[in-house]
């Protein structure tokens, strides 16, 4: 984290599906309630100004919202990119218009990508993304068919999609993909994921079995400067995975200090966070958190 690559953005909350698989949906499941958070465009970019982080690598991806849903998403891409900044995307695509696709096209050059995240075809992928609009998602993939900007197509394999692997990649092909990515996922704790587990699988269990088996080594990423992130509240944490709801409160990190609104990146680095941090290369000193994603 000392001297920060990239940065992994969670923009904002919200997001209009309710996929079984998310922490925001575990977390409105759990207590009932949910967090609208946005963060603030300017305390954005004066955050990249005052520390110097011009022409990074920004990831806008979130752990609970996608970025799409933030109330300024098209001042905050257009800035973004005035600050010459590499971008890149990910979202499911749904409930939005035409005019709103353009302008993504219009502001976005060859150096920007956008994945969609689609996990199947018109009868399936809804099953899993809850609420997604097939045809609004073609919508914007329609209109960004021909713009510069890189298109990923990224596909979850589930048990009722496995068989339309093939299908999905070849109409990816037709659709202006220039990738088709296939992501397993390791999100099998919840029971209402159960039914749509693949025979094949790698869940959280043998994972950290795995690890245990191999040495007890770590890989940790936060010392690659790799992916910093940037919670919707403008709160930073080594990684996306600390920044879960799960996690969030049980690391040093995730306190007022630690805001974008007021950070000097140099004073992030207080003695606990210092700590923290040397503990992650040690799989018998690092935290739950970090054993659970860079143990190998």
């Amino acid at each position: 984290m000392i001297e920060p690559k990239s940065w992994h953005i969670e923009l904002t909350s919200r997001c209009v599906l309710e996929c079984p698989g998310c922490d925001r949906t575990w977390f409105k499941k759990t207590f009932k309630k949910q967090i609208i958070q946005d963060i603030p465009i300017d305390d954005l970019l004066n955050f990249f100004d005052r520390n110097n982080f011009l022409s990074s690598e920004i990831n806008l991806c979130g752990n609970n919202g996608d970025p799409i849903y933030h109330p300024k998403f098209l001042e905050i891409l257009k800035q973004l990119k005035k600050q010459n900044h590499k971008i890149k995307i990910a979202t499911n695509g749904s409930a939005k218009t035409e005019k709103f696709w353009t302008q993504v096209g219009d502001i976005t050059d060859k150096q920007d990508t956008i994945t969609f995240g689609i996990d199947g075809l018109d009868d399936t992928n809804h099953l899993y993304r809850k609420n997604s609009n097939w045809d609004q998602v073609m919508t914007g993939v329609r209109i960004l068919k021909d713009r510069p900007i890189k298109k990923i197509w990224q596909y979850i394999p589930f048990k009722q999609n496995l068989s339309q692997i093939y299908k999905a990649k070849k109409l990816s092909k037709y659709l202006g993909f220039d990738q088709f990515l296939l992501m397993p996922s390791d999100r099998w704790m919840e029971e209402n994921m159960q039914d749509m587990k693949p025979d094949s699988h790698i869940d959280i269990e043998s994972f950290i079995q795995k690890t245990q088996l191999s040495g007890n080594k770590m890989k940790p990423q936060c010392l690659t400067n790799e992916r910093i992130y940037i919670d919707s509240d403008g709160t930073v944490y080594p990684c996306c995975w600390a920044g879960t709801y799960r996690y969030k409160f049980k690391t040093p990190f995730g306190h007022k200090k630690h805001n974008i609104s007021n950070l000097v990146w140099n004073d992030i680095f207080q003695p606990e966070i210092k700590t923290f941090l040397q503990n992650t290369t040690s799989y018998e000193k690092a935290h739950e958190v970090c054993k659970m994603n860079c143990g190998s």
